[in-house]
């Protein structure tokens, strides 16, 4: 899969500054935008090390209502599950299928991607993405792991830019 991230340059500018791909999940490596620990809604990180009660993860077993954080490695097919009652950086939202046998090509399932995602957001948060001061980025199939796994789904991950966040952002209408 390849995380895609999702930046604001307007607040009033809706899902309009999608950055490049930040990695081929089967290439190795990637950086995901880390919430920072400065002061905010969310609890801040404590520590580098993993949170008790975190487990290393195949990112294709993740799935709508899970939380994790980047982990050491930086690998997208590794992330450090943990329980969304503990401070983490991503919580899946969203999960959906893109059409289709062929490969679409990286542009469309970005668009795919940033559209299904942003259409959910509101739902999942409880107010306009534009309001918002959570972000989201999404996690989509690469060519080979559509061609060669059957990849086609999208998992979208709400996160708050400036801090790890304890417990659920669903309908937190901020």
């Amino acid at each position: 899969m390849t995380l895609h991230s999702l930046h604001r340059t307007l607040r009033t500018a809706a899902l309009t500054s999608l950055t490049g791909v930040v990695l081929v999940a089967l290439a190795g490596c990637i950086t995901l935008p880390t919430p920072s620990s400065d002061d905010g809604p969310g609890s801040p990180a404590t520590s580098d090390s993993a949170p008790a009660g975190s487990e290393t993860t195949d990112v294709f077993l993740l799935s709508v209502g899970d939380c994790f954080d980047e982990g050491e490695s930086q690998s997208v097919q590794d992330v450090q599950k943990v329980d969304c009652a503990a401070a983490h950086d991503y919580e899946v939202y969203e999960a959906f299928d893109i059409p289709g046998d062929d490969y679409p090509g990286d542009e469309a399932v970005d668009e795919a991607a940033t559209n299904g995602c942003g259409a959910s957001f509101a739902t999942f948060i409880g107010i306009p993405y534009e309001q918002s001061a959570y972000d989201f980025n999404h996690l989509t199939p690469t060519a080979d792991s559509w061609t060669k796994g059957g990849d086609h789904e999208v998992l979208c991950l709400v996160y708050d830019p400036s801090n790890k966040v304890s417990g659920s952002l669903e309908g937190a209408a901020s």
